[in-house]
């Protein structure tokens, strides 16, 4: 790979993951086309490794996941012979090319060079949040209606009491489709933050940066009041902390910054009145009678395996869902579970190359100690298994499998890089405390 090939992709790699969260947003939408910004980057992607692989010939390293990845893609493909609705059916598998082109050039870039690559990717979310937050923050306290406090009061937090304030009043600025794919996109963009290690760097505009970064993307999926992304952030967050348990120790600026943060923040949900609502949208968790977004999951979830047992070899193919919910008096054909989404979608036949494709996926992401690796390895690998972990929590209650999002954490899996075993010396010198802010790199057994 050239060296000005290596940067087109590059900045093609950061516009993308830029541009991907604002997807929904009108000013980056054609008039009169069905194409945004996004689709006209991965397009951009599409036709540079294209031309790279045609006149350098090749250009990934073969892995893991290779064989059942791409068993699985052309499966998807042929599904839609027998869709129940073909047309659909092309249409989504459009936009499952648009995710494979994306795979391909966030693998691409992170073979060369997998630390950079993590950066430019964290860079992207960095900059995309750091603009959507504070547009959250305006159009909520500029379009909110509701009396959060009186909701708060008699505990009514549930996804349709609060459909004014989420899809009207935050709506408003949500540029990802969805709050939920608002903060899922803002999960995944954190635990990549985590991978960078920036937090630990030598100069003090990184490591502000980095804290910047890391509250606005925490801020995001606290906003939105996603349940799910919540789910994923905590299963994430505590396994990272785990796996790094021992390893992480900061200066008293970093925890007198924390609790200066936390005040601030406290005092601001507290004058929107969203502190006692996020303890009321928590509780409202155990009221499954009450909250008609968990009974309606529990319409599509059972649909989805009646379509499964009528059809349950190959699915009702690729797109087939619209017709399943037709047929059920519901217009939405995503139920809500990446997991059954493809079982009743492309059968017994896609869940299991799925599941192979999840199987090399974490053995590639857990099958590597941390115990005696330099500090770089244990920061990405331990990021990269909490990431993966969070994912496929959130994909209980949401997520599709065509989405960016799983894509951008496969192409990851599978350009991992091998882990460097830190030398003695390198071992004994990052045992010692870290200095203005930055954590120790002592290594510990697993």
């Amino acid at each position: 790979m050239t060296r000005p090939r290596s940067r087109a992709l590059e900045g093609l790699l950061f516009l993308l993951v830029f541009t991907v969260p604002l997807r929904s947003l009108a000013l980056f939408e054609l008039p009169g086309a069905n194409l945004r910004v996004p689709d006209l980057v991965v397009i951009a992607g599409a036709v540079v490794l294209l031309a790279g692989w045609l006149l350098r010939g090749g250009g990934l390293r073969r892995s893991a996941l290779d064989g059942w990845l791409w068993l699985f893609v052309a499966y998807v493909a042929v599904s839609v012979l027998w869709s129940l609705d073909p047309a659909f059916g092309a249409v989504r598998t459009f936009k499952f090319a648009r995710s494979l082109v994306f795979f391909l050039l966030v693998r691409q870039v992170l073979e060369r060079d997998y630390l950079r690559g993590t950066r430019i990717i964290a860079a992207g979310f960095a900059a995309s949040f750091g603009f959507i937050l504070p547009v959250l923050a305006h159009t909520f306290s500029a379009n909110n209606t509701l009396d959060l406090q009186a909701l708060a009061n008699v505990q009514l937090a549930s996804s349709g009491a609060l459909d004014v304030l989420r899809t009207g009043a935050l709506g408003a600025g949500t540029f990802a489709g969805t709050v939920n794919t608002l903060a899922m996109w803002a999960n995944v963009g954190m635990f990549v933050l985590l991978g960078t290690g920036w937090w630990r760097s030598r100069g003090r505009l990184p490591r502000l940066g980095f804290w910047a970064a890391l509250v606005t993307m925490v801020g995001v999926q606290v906003v939105t009041l996603s349940r799910g992304a919540w789910l994923g952030m905590a299963v994430g967050g505590l396994w990272w902390l785990w796996r790094l348990r021992g390893s992480l120790r900061f200066s008293g600026w970093v925890y007198v910054a924390a609790v200066l943060v936390l005040g601030l923040t406290g005092r601001w949900l507290s004058g929107q009145g969203l502190d006692r609502l996020i303890v009321a949208r928590l509780e409202s968790t155990t009221e499954v009678e009450a909250d008609g977004s968990i009974t309606q999951r529990f319409t599509f979830w059972q649909g989805a395996l009646r379509a499964f047992a009528a059809r349950p070899l190959g699915g009702v193919g690729m797109g087939g869902g619209t017709v399943v919910a037709a047929r059920n008096g519901y217009k939405d054909w995503f139920v809500h579970n990446v997991y059954l989404q493809i079982l009743y979608e492309l059968g017994l036949v896609g869940l299991l190359l799925w599941a192979m494709i999840v199987a090399r996926w974490l053995g590639r992401t857990f099958g590597v100690p941390l115990a005696g690796y330099d500090w770089d390895t244990m920061v990405q690998l331990a990021s990269l298994q909490a990431v993966s972990l969070s994912l496929l929590t959130m994909g209980l209650t949401n997520l599709d499998f065509t989405e960016f999002e799983f894509w951008i954490v496969l192409a990851m899996a599978a350009a991992r890089p091998a882990a460097r075993q830190a030398p003695a010396a390198a071992r004994a010198r990052s045992a010692a405390p870290g200095a203005a802010g930055l954590p120790s790199a002592a290594p510990r057994p697993a």
